[in-house]
């Protein structure tokens, strides 16, 4: 009797877990997803490892760079600008409802690559006589691994494949990395390189905002 009482008990714990694993992954299934927003676009991966948890892991990347020439009188500056942003991010995700998967929140780290840099050269020039005045060159960068929080919306009840979501947060880099150099005749203009530190001390966070759209593996 207690031999067929133990053998009921281990069916029931078997099916109670199989229905809880399946309800798992109905709540939050497995996706791919192409992400597009402040860190520029790249892709994204998804899966459950809760009732109400999921974990994100996640690339992206953007670049540009611009290159300009202007004269003002006798000095022809050349100024060569870039952009770069994008990370590697780790974030899980904790859905506010039991019962409506649409809303979450968002928290984990960013391995980020953000940085900006304006070089300028610049150069006199004469009836007479031209001569290279030097170049200027600031970079601004941040410490690389930065927490996350953020508040993710979308239409993740869907039984469809094809869904999308939004996403709002913010990065934390602490005060930004500054690298004041430069040559020649205007190297001297470098050395005000804690003037510019003071102006950006208080730009310690970084809005994230994304667009992505996902495709539902299973």
């Amino acid at each position: 009797m207690n031999m067929k009482l133990r053998t009921l008990a281990l069916l029931v714990l078997l099916t109670t877990g199989s229905t809880f694993a399946q309800e798992v992954e109905k709540k939050a299934p497995s996706y791919l997803s192409l992400k597009l927003g402040t860190l520029g676009g790249g892709l994204e991966f998804s899966h459950a490892i809760a009732s109400r948890w999921a974990l994100r892991y996640n690339f992206t990347y953007f670049q540009y760079a611009m290159n300009k020439e202007t004269k003002s009188g006798n000095v022809t500056t050349v100024r060569d600008a870039s952009v770069r942003a994008g990370g590697l991010g780790v974030i899980s995700d904790f859905n506010l409802s039991k019962t409506n998967p649409n809303f979450k929140l968002a928290m984990g780290a960013v391995y980020q690559f953000n940085r900006v840099s304006d070089s300028r050269a610049y150069t006199y020039t004469s009836s007479s006589t031209t001569e290279d005045l030097g170049s200027l060159t600031l970079t601004f960068t941040a410490f690389p691994v930065n927490p996350y929080v953020g508040f993710v919306a979308g239409n993740f009840r869907s039984q469809k494949h094809l869904q999308f979501s939004f996403e709002a947060g913010t990065l934390f880099h602490g005060r930004p990395r500054v690298e004041f150099t430069g040559t020649g005749r205007i190297q001297q203009t470098a050395e005000q390189v804690g003037i510019v530190e003071e102006n950006v001390k208080n730009y310690n966070w970084f809005p994230v905002g994304f667009f992505n759209l996902r495709y539902v593996i299973f």
